[in-house]
């Protein structure tokens, strides 16, 4: 270096003052501002993921398609097979297959008016989060003087469409209020609905062949 020019020595002195002007900087006892940066990004994505996790939070409760599905398949289908199974057995005499005859038309009548009345309906009510409110109500309230019709449970899909449209079923956010209070009501008449008619139609049946 003695040998050199003027001129290179500065310059490589120069470059030796940048070189330990940048290693200083990275000393540990000097702040470095991507840090807090850093942290601060972390934190936030740390925030953002519970959030989601918290927001995917699986539904016990079945898809509205899956609860009047299987009241109309148990209440419905189930009673016409057991009431025409009970026809073909015991159907001796006049009175016995006329009386079977006009409670398969009556299931039948009914418990197809039933599912059409709830469920297409229910599905255009859906896209409005006001209409939904009001008939979630609707169709709650709708379902306690249709007890009578449980044999072929009406109350059931009635019940089925007041917790659709409160939000309880899955792929729905629930609603708040009375409207969750008469859609849990609802819920609750579209389970029972088809256990009460699956174990009063075994116990016929139980009866009736022993």
């Amino acid at each position: 270096m003695a040998g050199a020019p003027p001129g290179q020595r500065r310059d490589n002195i120069g470059t030796r003052r940048g070189t330990q002007g940048i290693d200083a900087g990275r000393r540990p006892g000097r702040t470095w501002q991507p840090e807090p940066r850093t942290a601060r990004a972390t934190e936030g994505a740390t925030v953002t993921t519970t959030i989601d996790l918290a927001s995917t939070t699986p539904n016990r409760v079945p898809t509205y398609r899956t609860l009047a599905t299987i009241v109309f398949v148990v209440c419905v289908v189930g009673m016409l097979v057991s009431l025409g199974a009970d026809l073909l057995i015991n159907g001796r005499g006049e009175a016995a297959p006329r009386d079977t005859v006009d409670q398969l038309s009556g299931v039948a009548t009914f418990g197809t008016i039933g599912l059409l009345v709830t469920v297409l309906p229910a599905i255009r009510i859906a896209r409005s989060e006001r209409a939904a409110r009001i008939g979630a109500l609707a169709y709650g309230i709708l379902a306690v003087p249709l007890l009578f019709f449980f044999w072929c449970g009406v109350p059931g899909m009635f019940g089925a469409a007041s917790a659709y449209l409160a939000g309880l079923t899955r792929g729905r956010t629930p609603s708040a209020g009375p409207v969750r209070a008469v859609g849990v009501i609802g819920l609750v008449f579209a389970v029972l609905n088809p256990v009460v008619v699956l174990g009063l139609s075994l116990t016929w049946w139980i009866f009736d062949l022993s």
